[in-house]
C-alpha cells in the first residue's frame, strides 16, 4: 500500500503533536504530500454576552488559536517539508470530511482521546463519525 496525499487532522495539544509527528513520518516514508486541518468548532466558539464575550470575539479568538496551533506544528519541521494548511469553521466531522475530499487525501490521520463508557455514550466519538464519513483510509492515533 502506498499513499500520495496524507491529511492530518489535529485538535488540541498535546495529542495534536503526536498525531502530526506520526503523519509527517508516514508522509516522508511514502514521499506523500501533506495536508493539515484544524476545525474551528462553532459551538465552542460562540461566546455569550452574559459572560462578557461577544460571539464575534469568541470566533476570532478560536480562529487565532487554530492558526497558532497549525503554525507551531509546522514551524517544528525541517524547512524542506511542505504542508498545506486548512482552517475551516463548522462541525469537525463535516469539515474534516470535506477537506479530505477537497485535498484528495488517500489517508487521513486523526487522534483520539480514547473515551470509554458513559463519556463515549453521551459525547459520542467524533473520530468514529469521521471514519464513517470519509472515503479514504483512516489511521487513528491514540492519546495517552
Amino acid at each position: 500500500m502506498s499513499y500520495s496525499k496524507i491529511l492530518i487532522a489535529v485538535e488540541e495539544l498535546p495529542l495534536a503533536e503526536k498525531v502530526f509527528k506520526r503523519g509527517v513520518s508516514l508522509a516522508k516514508g511514502f514521499n506523500a504530500e501533506i495536508g493539515i486541518v484544524h476545525v474551528v468548532n462553532i459551538p465552542t466558539s460562540v461566546g455569550s454576552i452574559d459572560a462578557g464575550i461577544l460571539p464575534e470575539e469568541a470566533m476570532n479568538f478560536s480562529r487565532k488559536a487554530g492558526e497558532n496551533l497549525l503554525k507551531n506544528l509546522i514551524d517544528g519541521l525541517d524547512s524542506d517539508v511542505s504542508v498545506k494548511k486548512f482552517l475551516p469553521i463548522g462541525s469537525p466531522v463535516d469539515e474534516v470530511a470535506s477537506v479530505a475530499e477537497e485535498f484528495g487525501a488517500d489517508l487521513l490521520i486523526v487522534g483520539t482521546h480514547a473515551r470509554s463508557g458513559f463519556s463515549k455514550f453521551f459525547l459520542g466519538s467524533v473520530e468514529e463519525q469521521i471514519v464513517s464519513q470519509v472515503k479514504c483510509e483512516v489511521l487513528v492515533v491514540k492519546g495517552e
